[in-house]
């Protein structure tokens, strides 16, 4: 690894701050990285606008996997555009990953960058304009900002507060474009990359990448690199950028419990017939407290305690929990006398939903046949899927209930009293988490904290899930994410939308990794 020397900060105006590193390998210095990408932005905002309009208008809901051919075809026709060599990674019934590769001839260190460029689905009659058919507002929805015409934008100036709405806005096409636009400038301004770059584009991150796994064993050859970089994911919630060390692994299941074959009028069969309802509720009630906390025997067995360096990290970050529960609209909290960062790094039990009879209009003056509940587990490192599993199934047995698997048979629900149908929904992943002191990681935080004046905040883990452990446990290499999205983005919701001035500065911060990564 070389060496790093910081010297004085400085500011730049309306732009990032950043400490001056020493100079590139070409003569450059990370100033002049930075400053190429935001000159070559000021200049060319509208087609990069209107590039990355271009490409969310192309649905991109993985479970079809037609429409992503599409995406695939345009994002590699816009990569080849700039140099970058690339093809599809294939697996049988998945929506192709993308590969690309631009090699650079004195690089010593290969850098694999990784975003995906499917979506969530969407329901259209939650959304105020066509999520394929994006639109900018001057502002926020929620605050009532009116659309601006598109074509108005040529030749004008663009107010870095201005949105763009659309599906994958920030989740996660605008990394696509960011990283794009941050080549082109560096090759405007004649400068290169210092790393052999590499990018994997995952075409079903938004369904847990069943197929990621697989994907790495056929084409590990070709994946192998020095680093991984992962531009998922917003920045924190004051607005500094972040690099985020980990992420917390999923699992889940859909729990069904049981009554009478058929619903029953609650008048004739109230107070004989077993209500599931009922029986759902306590038995989810046995699964946690009122804080949070799982009860099942055995669930934080393999959850080693915060240490030091960890607890270190969490109290550099400035406490806005009184913000955070501001923005959500709560007076309290779960987890009480933890802060927002040490919650995260715990393991959850979350109940997504339930399903059974109906409420207002709906309702009705029966004793349904089951109920059925969505459970969702978020993991910490070293929770194993197969220990979380027998741990909860344990538990379901110690309340009375027998597990099945299928739909019980009238034999079945003549025998037991309980009955709990299981369905672990997907194969899951666990958690993943670089160390701080890893040189390659810590080249990352130099890089991000020069670029801000030391203002980036360094997270131990992110509270939501990535299918990281694929890559970890198939390349055994580092990783970390460098997020740039605004907070409020409407991430998976309707109305998602990304801050153009959040796509500016990711422009700017990626550029500066790419130039400095591997500099002298």
């Amino acid at each position: 690894m070389k060496k790093i020397v910081l010297f004085v900060s400085f500011a730049v105006a309306g732009a990032l701050n950043f400490v001056t590193l020493t100079a590139l390998a070409d003569g450059n210095t990370l100033e002049e990285a930075v400053t190429a990408a935001r000159q070559f932005r000021q200049t060319h905002e509208f087609e990069i606008l209107s590039e990355f309009r271009d490409l969310l208008r192309f649905p991109n809901n993985a479970r079809n996997i037609d429409d992503m051919r599409e995406n695939a075809a345009f994002i590699r026709s816009i990569m080849e555009a700039r140099g970058i060599k690339s093809e599809l990674l294939e697996i049988e019934g998945a929506p192709p990953a993308i590969y690309g590769e631009l090699r650079q001839p004195e690089a010593e260190i290969t850098l694999m960058i990784y975003i995906h460029y499917d979506g969530q689905p969407t329901d259209l009659s939650r959304w105020k304009s066509d999520p394929f058919e994006p639109v900018v507002r001057a502002g926020r929805l929620e605050d009532g900002a009116e659309v601006i015409d598109f074509d108005s934008l040529r030749g004008r100036a663009i107010d870095p507060d201005w949105r763009i709405y659309g599906r994958s806005t920030s989740d996660d096409k605008a990394p696509i474009m960011a990283v794009l636009a941050a080549l082109d400038a560096l090759a405007a301004a004649n400068m290169a990359p210092s790393v052999h770059l590499k990018i994997f584009l995952d075409g079903e991150e938004e369904r847990g990448s069943p197929h990621l796994d697989a994907t790495i064993r056929k084409y590990k050859d070709k994946l192998e690199s020095d680093f991984w970089l992962f531009l998922d994911g917003p920045q924190d919630q004051r607005g500094n950028a972040r690099v985020v060390l980990g992420v917390r692994g999923i699992t889940g299941f859909e729990l069904t419990v049981y009554g009478p074959a058929s619903g029953l009028h609650s008048g004739h069969y109230g107070n004989f017939s077993p209500n599931p309802i009922d029986r759902l509720v306590r038995l989810m009630a046995s699964m946690r407290d009122a804080n949070g906390r799982v009860l099942i025997e055995g669930f934080y067995d393999q959850v080693e305690p915060l240490d030091a360096a960890t607890m270190k990290l969490i109290e550099a970050i400035p406490n806005a929990d009184a913000e955070i529960m501001r923005k959500i609209q709560v007076a309290g909290r779960e987890s009480p006398g933890q802060r927002y960062e040490e919650t995260i790094l715990w393991p959850a039990l979350n109940f997504r939903g339930i399903r059974s009879g109906g409420v207002g209009a709906q309702g009705r003056n029966i004793i349904e046949p089951s109920a059925t509940a969505a459970i969702g587990i978020r993991m910490v490192p070293d929770q194993t899927l197969e220990a979380v599993r027998a741990v909860v199934e344990a538990h379901i047995r110690d309340q009375g209930y027998h597990i099945v698997y299928e739909e019980p048979d009238v034999e079945t629900r003549l025998e037991h009293e309980k009955i709990a149908l299981l369905d672990w929904r997907g194969a899951g992943y666990p958690a993943v988490r670089t160390s701080p002191e890893n040189p390659l990681a810590q080249r990352v935080i130099a890089l991000m904290q020069a670029m801000t004046n030391n203002q980036t905040l360094i997270y131990p883990i992110l509270g939501g899930s990535l299918p990281l452990a694929h890559i970890t446990n198939n390349l055994d290499v580092p990783l970390v994410l460098v997020p740039m999205a605004n907070q409020d983005n409407n991430q998976h919701a309707p109305n998602e939308n990304i801050r153009i001035g959040h796509l500016w500065r990711g422009i700017e911060i990626y550029a500066g990794l790419l130039a400095a990564f591997d500099a002298d």
